[in-house]
């Protein structure tokens, strides 16, 4: 999210990112908690919250992603100076420190919410092959994390203020988004031998980007301006905007994909509405519905066909169904958290949110039925 104030429909949105330099320091330690598995069959462990290392007395979150190779919740722990990565059967945790990080979470004079201090270290970071790309956005640097050594093991120099990471695979390639430059900075990331990324170019975004999905099935990549109810879509192999597709939404946010049925799902900032659009069909709307104020990243679940909305204001997770015509349905909420505006997917229907004044992920069961 960019570090910009939006004045929407009366609505005074504020979009909290980017971090000032500072050097980086630290080591890697992987630290395990938790359950564990029966029988090699996951248990289905106690919904509830999941503490992070030094998570107390909060950590200011933003993008969480399931990374289903590694089979990890990948948890960019910000000011905590690490990525933890989760065991969704279990909830073991490992630990890779080095990133910048501070002690500090003291709420700004005058703002309630906003909270001084918490910028730091990583708030995005990704599968990349065997290895978690991960952003230190204080650093100005774009790490390469070793899951198994719980270290660093390859960094380069950021283009700007980045805000998220994704990888695509064919491509070879780490995608960063670059929205005080607007437009999105490429890494290649080595298919063999030592995982070093190099900085190979960038395109532009015109009032973007805001969010990023990566839609291999069909080549594509999407992603939002901020303004304007716009979705762009990207060609991964000339890396050039081929439509715009109207999205519906006043301030567009999350962007996440159903690759097999060819929907992206995109989260109005200014409304709280997940809405469809038909990547088959040139983007058009398919549905929306209320996913609740204070929602931005959105999460998708495969094999149960249903998209997550956390709404941070209501401290709920909205359950929908997604049906084969692009329709959606509410089937029904689990616990969110105040602040709670980001939500993660793993394989074994658990769902994933960031509660940020607890320095803590909520864990919960997704079990209504597949429709």
């Amino acid at each position: 999210m960019r570090n910009t104030w939006y004045t929407v429909l009366g609505l005074v949105w504020i979009a909290a990112s980017g971090c000032s330099a500072a050097s980086k320091a630290g080591g890697a330690t992987p630290a395990g908690v938790g359950d564990a598995a029966v029988d090699g069959q996951a248990k289905d462990l106690p919904n509830g919250p999941v503490m992070l290392p030094r998570g107390a007395p909060g950590i200011e979150f933003d993008d969480i992603q399931f990374g289903p190779g590694l089979r990890k919740v990948i948890v960019p722990a910000g000011r905590t100076g690490s990525v933890v990565l989760i065991d969704p059967d279990t909830s073991a945790m490992i630990e890779i420190k080095g990133l910048q990080g501070t002690d500090k979470y003291t709420p700004v004079p005058g703002t309630g919410t906003v909270r001084a201090g918490t910028r730091y270290g990583s708030t995005s970071a990704t599968e990349a092959g065997e290895y978690v790309a991960a952003l230190d956005c204080t650093a100005k640097t774009l790490d390469i994390l070793d899951p198994v050594a719980a270290t660093i093991v390859a960094s380069v120099a950021l283009g700007g203020a980045s805000d998220y990471v994704h990888y695509v695979p064919s491509m070879h390639e780490l995608w960063v988004t670059n929205p005080n430059a607007s437009g999105i900075d490429l890494y290649s990331l080595p298919a063999s031998g030592k995982p070093t990324p190099v900085r190979v170019g960038s395109f532009a975004i015109t009032a973007g980007p805001e969010s990023l999905a990566i839609d291999e099935a069909r080549g594509h990549a999407y992603t939002n301006t901020f303004l304007g109810g716009k979705t762009d879509v990207i060609d991964l192999k000339t890396k050039k905007v081929v439509e715009t597709w109207s999205n519906g939404c006043v301030l567009a946010l999350g962007v996440t994909m159903d690759e097999e049925r060819g929907f992206a799902f995109v989260s109005c900032g200014d409304s709280g509405d997940v809405v469809v659009l038909d990547a088959n069909n040139h983007g058009a709307i398919l549905s929306r519905l209320n996913g609740g104020k204070g929602t931005n990243i959105l999460a998708y679940s495969p094999s149960l066909k249903h998209v997550y909305s956390a709404s941070g204001n209501t401290k709920e997770v909205f359950v929908m169904a997604v049906a084969d015509s692009g329709k959606l349905s509410l089937l029904g909420k689990l616990p969110g958290a105040d602040r709670g505006f980001s939500v993660a997917a793993d394989d074994r229907s658990h769902v994933w949110v960031i509660d940020p004044d607890h320095g803590r992920v909520l864990r919960g069961t997704d079990h209504f039925p597949v429709r």
